[in-house]
C-alpha cells in the first residue's frame, strides 16, 4: 500500500523520505521522529518537529479537514480526539518550539477527576488521594470555609466575588498522570502533523483560510504557508482570535488576566507517600492564594516510568516572589503543613504562567456572542479556557470537544476520510 500523497515523513536516521503538499514536491518538510509508516499505520513512539518551508506564499498551501490553532494541553486533546474520527488530515499550529509546547511550562498543580483526558492522549494514570483545607484568619486550618473565606479568596484570584474550588474541601480522590506532563507532547497517538514555531497572522472566515509565518529557530528566517481548512479549533485566547479573524467580529470587550508565579521548592530529605497529596488555599491578605505538598516525581524513561524523590511543595502566588519570601511563607507552611522549611535543605525553581487566572467577562452575553460569531463566520470553534475565556477544568474540555464533535458534520468527514483511503489502496 502506497503511502498518503499528503505524507511529510523523515525517518530516524535522517534521511527524507518525501515532502509533498496536496501530492505536489516541495521543499517544505515536516520532520517525524521515530515514526515507521507501515501501509497508512504508525508504530509508536514517534514525535514532531518542524523545518518550515523556504517558498512563497503564493506556492505553498496546504488542505485540511482541521486546522487546530495552539499546542497545548486543549489542542493535544483536539488533535487526538478529531484523529479518532478516521483517517483525516489533521495539522496543529503552535508558537513555541518543541521542547517547550505541550505542557512543559505547566508548573502549576494539575490534577484529573477522571483518568478520561490521558487516555485519550495514550499516557496512564494512577489514583490518588487529595486532601484539601483553607487556611484563613484568624482560625487557622479548615474544611468547611465560610462565605467570607470564599470571598475573600474569590477577590484575590479573580478580582471579583464568585464561585470558588475551596466549596469542595476535605478528601477526594483525582487522577495524576504517571510520565510528567512535559512529555505529553513527545507521546500523543495521533498523526496529526505539528507546525512548531508558527503562529496564525491572519484568518480569512469566508474562504476558511489562514495565513501562518513559521520561524525557522537555525535559519532565522521566516516564511508563510496558506491552510485551507475545513473546521477549525481555536484555543487561543479570545481576544486574539478576534484581532486575526476578517471580516471582524463584535468584541467589544476586556480581557482581563493576571499571572501566576509558581516556585517549586525540592524537599528531598523529606519522604512523602506517593498516593498522596495536599493542598491548601489561602484565603488570608497574602499574594499566595495555594500550596501544595507532593512527592517530587522525576521522569526515567517511557517504559520504566518514574520514581519518588522525597516531595516538594508548589506555591502559587499573584506576584512574584520577594526577598522576603521566608519571612512571610516560612510561617504559612509550618502552620499549614507541620513542615519548617529551615530545617531542610531544599532547592526552587521559579516559574511564569502569563495567562494563569482569568478574570470573568462583565458582559457574558457579549463573550458568548463573539464565540457564535466565530463559530458561524469561520466555522471556527473555541476551545479550552483562553478560548472560551472561562476557568474550566481539563476534564470539561474535553466535555466540550464531544459537544463540538455533535455540531460538526461528522459524517461527511468520516465518509471523505474512507474515500480518501480507497484512492490509497488503488494507488498502491
Amino acid at each position: 500500500m502506497a503511502p498518503n500523497k499528503n505524507a511529510l515523513i523523515k525517518d530516524g536516521g535522517g534521511e527524507k523520505v518525501d515532502a509533498r503538499v496536496d501530492g505536489i514536491p516541495t521543499d517544505k518538510t515536516l520532520v517525524v521522529i521515530k515514526r515507521e509508516v507501515i501501509g497508512q499505520s504508525v508504530k509508536q513512539p514517534y514525535r514532531f518537529e518542524s523545518c518550515p518551508p523556504s517558498t512563497n506564499l503564493m506556492e505553498d498551501r496546504m488542505e485540511v479537514d482541521f486546522l487546530i490553532i495552539g499546542g497545548g494541553l486543549s489542542g493535544l486533546m483536539a488533535a487526538a480526539y478529531f484523529k479518532e474520527l478516521g483517517q483525516n488530515k489533521v495539522v496543529v499550529v503552535e508558537s513555541k518550539e518543541q521542547s517547550q509546547a505541550g505542557l512543559s511550562q505547566h508548573k502549576a498543580v494539575m490534577r484529573l477527576r477522571t483518568p478520561a483526558v490521558a487516555e485519550l492522549l495514550g499516557l496512564k494514570t494512577e489514583k490518588i488521594l487529595v486532601q484539601k483545607a483553607v487556611y484563613t484568619e484568624p482560625m487557622g486550618l479548615k474544611t468547611e470555609p465560610s462565605i467570607r473565606d470564599a470571598n475573600i479568596y474569590s477577590q484575590k484570584v479573580a478580582g471579583i466575588i464568585s464561585p470558588r474550588s475551596i466549596g469542595n474541601l476535605g478528601e477526594v480522590e483525582r487522577y495524576r498522570i504517571k510520565y510528567h506532563p512535559h512529555h505529553v507532547a513527545n507521546h500523543i497517538p495521533t498523526q496529526a502533523d505539528v507546525l512548531y514555531t508558527s503562529l496564525v497572522t491572519n484568518i480569512n472566515a469566508t474562504k476558511r483560510s489562514a495565513v501562518v509565518k513559521i520561524f525557522n529557530t537555525t535559519t532565522k528566517e521566516e516564511s508563510f504557508i496558506d491552510i485551507n481548512y475545513q473546521y477549525c479549533i481555536s484555543t487561543l485566547p479570545l481576544f486574539k482570535i478576534a484581532s486575526i479573524i476578517s471580516p471582524s467580529i463584535n468584541s467589544n470587550f476586556q480581557c482581563k488576566h493576571n499571572p501566576i508565579q509558581t516556585k517549586a521548592i525540592h524537599l528531598p530529605d523529606l519522604p512523602m507517600d506517593q498516593g498522596l497529596e495536599q493542598t491548601v488555599y489561602i484565603a488570608r491578605e497574602t499574594p499566595v492564594y495555594r500550596i501544595t505538598l507532593r512527592p517530587a516525581i522525576k521522569f526515567i524513561t517511557k517504559n520504566v516510568g518514574y520514581k519518588v524523590l522525597g516531595s516538594e511543595l508548589i506555591i502559587e502566588s499573584m506576584e512574584g516572589f520577594s526577598s522576603n519570601f521566608h519571612r512571610t511563607v516560612t510561617p504559612i507552611v509550618r502552620n499549614c503543613f507541620g513542615v519548617e522549611l529551615r530545617d531542610h535543605e531544599y532547592t526552587s525553581t521559579d516559574s511564569c504562567q502569563p495567562y494563569g487566572k482569568l478574570t470573568p467577562i462583565s458582559d457574558d452575553k457579549a463573550r458568548r456572542a463573539a464565540i457564535f460569531s466565530l463559530t458561524q463566520e469561520g466555522a471556527i470553534y473555541s476551545l479550552g479556557r483562553h478560548a472560551i475565556w472561562k476557568s474550566i477544568t481539563a476534564d470539561n474540555v474535553l466535555v466540550h470537544l464531544k459537544r463540538i464533535s455533535k455540531m460538526l458534520d461528522t459524517d461527511e468527514i468520516v465518509r471523505k476520510s474512507k474515500s480518501k483511503s480507497m484512492e490509497a489502496k488503488d494507488e498502491g
